[in-house]
């Protein structure tokens, strides 16, 4: 699929597959339909949506694996559905990988070295394929997500979890559903461990300590909420040596649970 196999080997494709194949399957047996959205070289970018069975239901939708090196909020959007049943008066949608070629390659940055999670601004021509498909397809997007949109990360640098979110207005959701992830193995950012992993972009701002109000940049969060104004969430779970995979599964699972059920 890919020409450089010395970036992407034959046995790294495969795998994919194989994952995106056992993917496919789980959702298809809970009842979701499947749109490609696009193509990442020639891997699809897959929306799928399992609809409500009432009219005038809240729609939300979650989207995981942004970045290819935080690739376990994959596996905690997997152990949700194995574990936890849909509610039947919601059309939930989910696009379990945004980056299938950061996901090979375990990075942030998909096979061209771009942000999938960026390149929102009309001025800026260096945007990913993740990005071409869901602007492609920005009003499905917009009404899958009118009543919420879960963005699920990892910081790498981070031994708390933190939530960024686009108003104000919308910080108390933002630390309800943060708070969901806390365990004993697992704590909240302070405000002055956010500001001392450098996450605070200059237009962000800190409010109520775990919680970021995102300032003007050309994120995927940020042009869904300036375009419709619909609330929009980024679970930052911590990826730092010594918070456990299994950690790291649970956060994502239990801010999935708290956002469906919001």
């Amino acid at each position: 699929m890919i020409e450089s196999v010395n970036v992407i080997t034959k046995e790294a494709e495969i795998k994919y597959i194989h994952f995106t194949n056992l993917t496919t399957s789980l959702l298809k047996n809970r009842g979701f339909q499947f749109k490609e959205l696009g193509t990442d070289h020639n891997f699809p970018i897959i929306l799928a949506t399992k609809k409500a069975l009432i009219s005038n239901a809240k729609k939300k939708l979650i989207i995981a694996d942004a970045h290819g090196n935080e690739n376990l909020s994959v596996y905690g959007l997997l152990s949700y559905l194995l574990t936890e049943s849909l509610p039947l008066d919601q059309t939930v949608s989910l696009i379990c990988c945004l980056n299938p070629t950061g996901h090979i390659l375990r990075t942030r940055l998909d096979f061209d070295k771009l942000n999938s999670n960026r390149g929102y601004s009309e001025k800026d021509d260096h945007k990913s394929n993740a990005t071409r498909a869901i602007l492609a397809n920005q009003y499905l997007i917009f009404d899958l997500a009118q009543d919420g949109l879960l963005t699920l990360h990892e910081d790498p640098d981070a031994g708390n979890a933190y939530i960024y979110t686009q108003d104000k207005d919308m910080a108390q959701e933002a630390r309800e559903l943060i708070n969901k992830v806390v365990t004993p193995d697992l704590k909240i950012a302070s405000k002055k461990q956010l500001y001392g992993l450098d996450v605070v972009d200059p237009n962000d701002k800190v409010f109520d300590n775990c919680v970021i109000i995102e300032g003007s940049n050309e994120s995927l969060e940020r042009w869904i909420y300036e375009k419709q104004g619909i609330k929009c969430f980024t679970g930052e779970i911590p990826g730092k040596l010594g918070v456990s995979p299994q950690t790291r599964i649970n956060a994502h699972k239990a801010l999935i649970s708290a956002f469906i059920r919001q």
